[in-house]
This record gives C-alpha cells, sequence and structure tokens, in this order.
C-alpha cells in the first residue's frame, strides 16, 4: 500500500474505534470548500501531486483515491473500509488506465470523477460529474452532493447502523442495489436507483433488474428571442414540444435474453392532477437455520450473517416473499405521455418515453402572443407553465435475465429535447428543432456475476491463524489451493467460496470444488462430483471433511499451507454440539474443556459436557476459520 494511504488507513480506524454512543453530541460540519474540490477535480490530478491543503480540507470526510491504485489490493481494502466507516470516497481517473471499478463498488461508471458513499441501511451511492464539465463548476456539484447526505458526522451513520440496524435474519435474499446521479451542465442530470434481484421459483430463476430513472433536462435555448436569445419577449418563443427518454440494458460482449418486463408510465393525456404508478417484482427469500439458531449465534464472532452462509440454503418456503416495489408521483401540465418499446439493432428490447405537448397548444399559435412591435407580434413566457422550462421525468421499469447468465449488462439513458418555435404567421409556420446540447446520455455497467446475486451465500473463508490470510485458488486453471491476503468488497472471485446444496464448496472462479485427498489430505480443487472428499460440513467454526467418519479430517492450515491431514498428535476427533453444529461443542471452546464445562442449549438448560471430553486438547487457530459474507443483505 502507498505511503500517502497511510493516513486514510489512521482515519478509518479512528472512526471503527470510536465509541457509539446515543447521548454524544452532533457538531454541524462546515461544507466542504470548493475551491479544494475543484482543484482534486482538474484533469490528470491525483493524490500523489496534490497540495496537502486538499487532503486537510478533506479528512475525515472524504478518502481521494486514484483509480490506477485500486488495482492494489490493500487500497480496495481500505476504501471499502472508509465506506464501512461512513466517509465518502473520491475516485479520479486520468483517461488512459480505466480500473475495473464494477469489480470494486459494484458498478463502473464511465466518466472519470466519482465519489461513492454507503448509506446507513447498506445501499451505495454515487455521483459522477461529466468529462466535459469544468472543474470549478464539477467541484459545486460534487461538494454540494456530499454536503447533502453530511447531516452529522460520518461516525454517526456508522453508529447509527450498529445501533438501529435490523437484527439478526435467518433469510437469504441475493439482492444486490444502488443508486447513482451523471451531472451535466445547465442543471441537468440523470438519476439511477437500481435493485437487482434473484427471483428464484420452482421452474424460474431470473435475474430481474428494476430500475428507476429520474431525468432533469432543460432547453438551452428557452423563452423568446428578439436577436438576443432566451428573453422575455420577442418575435420568436421556442419551448419544448417533446421531451424523449429512451432506458436500454444491453448485455456486453455476449448475448443473453434479456426482456422488458414492466415499464411505466404506460401512457397518459395531460392532467394537472397528481398521478402515481409503480412497478413491483415477488422474490422468494432461502433459508437454512431456524431464527432461534441465529438469535443465539449473534453474539458470536461470526453472527447471524456467518451462521446463515454456514449451511446450503433452500427456496422452498413460501412464506419468505418479499416485494421489490419502485414508484412514483408527477403532475403532466400541459403534457402527455406515451410509451413505446422498440428494439435495438442488435436486437435488444429498449423503452422509450415520449413527454409531448398537447396538440390544442401547438396549434394556438396566439397563446403566447404578447403584443407587437409594430411589424411582428411578439410572445413572451406569461402563459408558460413549469415543463415549458424544464422538466423532471421519472420512468420505471424492470427487465428479465436467466438466472444462469453470467455476464454484465450496460444500462443506458438517452434524455432528449425537441423544441417547437412559435413566431408571426407572416414569419412562416412553427419550426421544430432539436439542439443537441439538450442530448444528455449515461451508460452504467453492472455485473449479474456479483456475488450478491448468487443463489447461495457467497463467502471467504479467512483463517485464524498466522496473519488471517484468506482460502483461495489463485489460478482457475490450476487445482492448487493456497492462502492470500484477503481482498475486499465484490472483487476477488479466487476467494469467493459457494456452500452448494450437497455441502460442496464452489470456487466462483473456477467453479471447481473444494476436495480433500483422502491418503495425503492434500487440499486441491477438482471437478465437482458427488464423493464425500468434496462434502464440508461446519462445527462451530471448523470445517469438517466428510470423509472417515465426518469427524476426522478437518480444513487448517499447516506450515502455512491449506491442508486436510488428520495430525494424530495435534487433533481430537471433532465433536459437534447436539442442539446444532453451528453451536460451540463446549462453552469454553477453544480452550480444553474442564469440570463445569456446559454444551450450550438455546431451548433452556445446558448440560455439563461428558467426562471424556475432558481429554480434548484447545483447538488451534490453525483449524478455526472466520467466515466473511461477500452481501450486503442477510
Amino acid at each position: 500500500m502507498k505511503h500517502r494511504y497511510l493516513t486514510l488507513a489512521v482515519s478509518v480506524a479512528l472512526l471503527h474505534a470510536a465509541t457509539c454512543s446515543a447521548s454524544s453530541v452532533v457538531i454541524p460540519l462546515s461544507p466542504l470548500p470548493h475551491a479544494e474540490m475543484a482543484a482534486a477535480l482538474v484533469p490528470g490530478a491525483t493524490p500523489d501531486t496534490a497540495d496537502t491543503r486538499i487532503t486537510r480540507a478533506f479528512d475525515g470526510r472524504v478518502a481521494w483515491i486514484h483509480e490506477h491504485d485500486l488495482d492494489d489490493p490493500a487500497v480496495r481494502r481500505h476504501a471499502h473500509a472508509a465506506l464501512d466507516a461512513g466517509l465518502f470516497v473520491l475516485v479520479t481517473a486520468t483517461g488512459a488506465h480505466r480500473s475495473n471499478g464494477s469489480n470494486i463498488f459494484g458498478i463502473e461508471a464511465t466518466s472519470q470523477r466519482t465519489v461513492y458513499h454507503r448509506q446507513a441501511g447498506g445501499k451505495l451511492e454515487a455521483a459522477s460529474v461529466a468529462d466535459t464539465l469544468m472543474p470549478s463548476e464539477a467541484s459545486t456539484l460534487i461538494a454540494d452532493w456530499i454536503d447533502q447526505r453530511t447531516v452529522r458526522p460520518a461516525i454517526t451513520s456508522r453508529c447509527a447502523r450498529l445501533m438501529n440496524g435490523p437484527g439478526a435474519q435467518s433469510t437469504y435474499h441475493p439482492r444486490k442495489e444502488f443508486s447513482k446521479t451523471e451531472f451535466f451542465s445547465n442543471g441537468r442530470s440523470i438519476e439511477y436507483d437500481v435493485a437487482v434481484v434473484r427471483q428464484i421459483r420452482a421452474g424460474n430463476d431470473n435475474k430481474v433488474i428494476s430500475i428507476k430513472t429520474t431525468t432533469i433536462n432543460r432547453p438551452t435555448s428557452n423563452g423568446a428571442w428578439n436577436g438576443q436569445p432566451n428573453v422575455d419577449r420577442g418575435r420568436l418563443l421556442i419551448i419544448p414540444q417533446k421531451y424523449v427518454v429512451l432506458t436500454s440494458v444491453q448485455p456486453v460482449g455476449d448475448t443473453a435474453d434479456i426482456q422488458l418486463d414492466q415499464a411505466q408510465p404506460m401512457g397518459r393525456g395531460p392532467s394537472s392532477e397528481q398521478i402515481t404508478y409503480e412497478t413491483e417484482v415477488q422474490t422468494q427469500a432461502g433459508s437454512n437455520t431456524t431464527g432461534k439458531i441465529v438469535d443465539f449465534l449473534s453474539g458470536f464472532v461470526d453472527g447471524p450473517k456467518g451462521a446463515l452462509a454456514k449451511l446450503p440454503v433452500l427456496f422452498s418456503t413460501p412464506s419468505d416473499q418479499r416485494t421489490e416495489r419502485k414508484s412514483s408521483t408527477t403532475t403532466l401540465t400541459d403534457y402527455g405521455v406515451e410509451l413505446t418499446k422498440l428494439k435495438a439493432p442488435n436486437g435488444a428490447e429498449q423503452a422509450m418515453w415520449i413527454y409531448e405537448l398537447d396538440r390544442s397548444i401547438q396549434l394556438d399559435n396566439s397563446r403566447f402572443e404578447d403584443g407587437e412591435d409594430g411589424q411582428y407580434k411578439n410572445y413572451s413566457m406569461k402563459k408558460s407553465t413549469p415543463m415549458m422550462r424544464a422538466a423532471t421525468l421519472t420512468t420505471l421499469s424492470t427487465w428479465n435475465v436467466p438466472g444462469h447468465w453470467r455476464g454484465s449488462v450496460d444500462l443506458t439513458t438517452r434524455a432528449t429535447i425537441q423544441n417547437i418555435q412559435f413566431r408571426d404567421p407572416k414569419l412562416g409556420a412553427p419550426i421544430f428543432s432539436a439542439d443537441k446540447r439538450d442530448d444528455i446520455h449515461v451508460t452504467y455497467r453492472v455485473d449479474l456475476d456479483s456475488p450478491l446475486l448468487a443463489r447461495q451465500p457467497v463467502v471467504r473463508l479467512q483463517s485464524r491463524a498466522m496473519d488471517g490470510f484468506c482460502l483461495a485458488q489463485p489460478d482457475a486453471s490450476s487445482s492448487r489451493i493456497d492462502l492470500a491476503e484477503c481482498d475486499a468488497g465484490e472483487s476477488g472471485p479466487e476467494q469467493q467460496w459457494m456452500l452448494d446444496e450437497e455441502r460442496r464448496y464452489r470456487n466462483r472462479a473456477s467453479n471447481h470444488c473444494l476436495t480433500v485427498n483422502r491418503q495425503t489430505g492434500d487440499i486441491t480443487a477438482t471437478t465437482c462430483k458427488s464423493g464425500l472428499n468434496q462434502q464440508w460440513t461446519w462445527a462451530a467454526d471448523r470445517i469438517v471433511a466428510g470423509i472417515n467418519g465426518g469427524n476426522s479430517e478437518r480444513l487448517h492450515v499447516l506450515h502455512g499451507e491449506p491442508s486436510g491431514r488428520f495430525i494424530e498428535s495435534a487433533h481430537d476427533l471433532v465433536e459437534f454440539n447436539p442442539r446444532h453444529e453451528l453451536l460451540k461443542p463446549w462453552s469454553n471452546y477453544p480452550e480444553a474443556p474442564r469440570a463445569g464445562s456446559l454444551i450450550p442449549n438455546p431451548d433452556g438448560k445446558s448440560d455439563p459436557v461428558p467426562p471424556y471430553y475432558l481429554q480434548f486438547k484447545r483447538v488451534s487457530d490453525g483449524e478455526r476459520w472466520i467466515i466473511k459474507p461477500v452481501m450486503n443483505e442477510l
């Protein structure tokens, strides 16, 4: 890790170490200084070359990282730690190098200046500025966006997650969500609010993308013209005749059957009344552990999330359902809306909404008349309504993608304006025109192979031994298993494992299964089969192989390498808690059992351990594993 990120590491550590107190006094934060933000947003600026006054201005609120440095796992870990601590992470790029942002933060923006933030509930939100914006304008937009979300010190939002977060859950919902705003000149923007869910039912497995877009578009030329544009009164009047919003979801470098399922608003004439519309998706949750067991485990290191990720998840209980809804309320004064479903040249479906000025207004040339200048009639905006100056338009759509498909998709929204020009009939008929400056569009790349959308909870397996490295298959073409410095976020599939329905640990990079050799105890990743040498069971925080009775060979660290060999001088046979395999086998575990040790029982009275337990040794750190779920919601 480069030395300039040590300050970030220290700040994050201090935030994590701070005490959470509901009675803490909240000190208001001053707005971020625009001058320092503008300096950071100058094309080519990097934390390496920046003046120390910039980093001091950001201290405790914004972690500035150059995109190139996100290739370093240590920097990625600190970036995620900063998000967890409530900091904002500003990522800038210099053009040539583009890091795979979709694997780091879950979404990949095309712009070179993006800031990320994690809400108290875990949802990722981000904002970008168009590359064409000058640093002065870009800094105002980014700094204001940060200030709007910083109502109290960053540590407070983290404490809110700890003190007010949801209780232990015993269901798994494959889901990822984010919001992303792109700012353009003239006060225009496109905002995405996206949730991707895994819809698993009998005979049906889809990834469903729910998209809510909010576009703010305003015409560059608007109002009267009298030799100068955009004045109050003149011989010509220009207002929007049509606002067009088009959204598409297209596979990247592959083919996939992506279907537009729902789209709102469908179609409606002009109205001064508020209209509300929504989309909804029904999903099935997976479960494997009773709420009682999950609650009982809440005080342990792995916690309830770790408990749920240690057993195969089954999607079979009709009561474990959730509805993903997106809704909007709007008023379309003087404009109607029509939905059209299109096909792109490559066959992908698109949804296009056309918000068109009431035809009776288009045909009424006298509506905006405002006197004469002695030769021609004049026009003004006195009778205009808000959408004739600017429009905030919200669209909703859902898209179905086959659940087994593991590619990436580009979400694209384009917003354009076609103007109508009113003028004295002596000057000719009204003119319809489009201004290229009113064409704004944005594309975000979303990885549908995200571990958050897998059928089973995806985890990293971190050894308690030595430096706490994670189990990895470094090369998907090789069966070798190793220990490596733990990655962070959604990146690093070589360290990501899923326990499938047959209790096999599948590596997400290779799709091969963790295997123990019966004779040598060697640990490898090989083609998944049904043998006991690929079946694994958790016993509290030990991972036990199914061979030889299922209580001898276990995954452990031997001389710095993963091993499954049973060593009589170091190992005892594994005892499972008879109440549940995830519970501690005895109360003072991992220390050696002693007289008075009990067998934990969530249902009531705990019994003393049998006498033969007293011959067991202390369970070494090399046998014990921390499960690190790679997921937002369990």
